[in-house]
């Protein structure tokens, strides 16, 4: 895998490869605002768009993963509803695995910057969800940001040593 030495993450997958190369020729954002109930644009993921929203409550959606309401018996489903479904039927397992994991990434950012958790929290949670170091780079890297320079979210400032989230001093 040949990626490009200003950006040292070993393990990326092709599909995130394409969009590290997109951000970059727009530029790195070294500082980014989360928002619940606005959606964010995460590149694509096997020519499919990667569209997260986190909500409120801190839970989340991705394009892969939208929520659809059990029918109540007899009723029909929804051009919305059927929509969603072949949405979350046109990613693969190995996309939906992807996706979910940097989903889960960015929600816990969001978490954590908005409701006072300390990075050491973020790391120890990343790693009981099983979310790599490598994971960890590669939802940053989709938000835009140069993992190799401090980075601001949501007002609190960051640097990542070896995938690992700590305040910038």
């Amino acid at each position: 895998m040949n990626i490009n030495p200003v950006f040292p993450v070993q393990s990326l997958t092709m599909h995130s490869q394409e969009n590290i190369a997109d951000k970059k020729s727009k530029g790195f954002n070294q500082v980014v605002e989360l928002k619940s109930e606005t959606p964010i644009n995460l590149g694509t993921i096997g020519g499919k768009p990667f569209v997260m929203q986190i909500f409120q409550d801190g839970g989340y959606e991705w394009s892969g993963s939208l929520r659809i309401k059990q029918p109540k018996a007899g009723a029909r489903v929804t051009p919305e509803e059927a929509a969603a479904a072949y949405a979350s039927q046109s990613y693969n397992m190995e996309e939906h695995i992807e996706c979910g994991a940097v989903s889960a990434v960015i929600n816990s950012l969001y978490i954590m910057t908005n409701k006072g958790v300390e990075p050491d929290t973020f790391n120890d949670k990343m790693k009981a969800f099983n979310i790599s170091q490598n994971e960890v780079e590669e939802a940053l890297c989709r938000l835009g940001i140069n993992t190799n320079e401090a980075f601001t979210l949501n007002g609190h400032t960051f640097v990542l040593d070896k995938g690992y989230l700590d305040l910038a001093v």
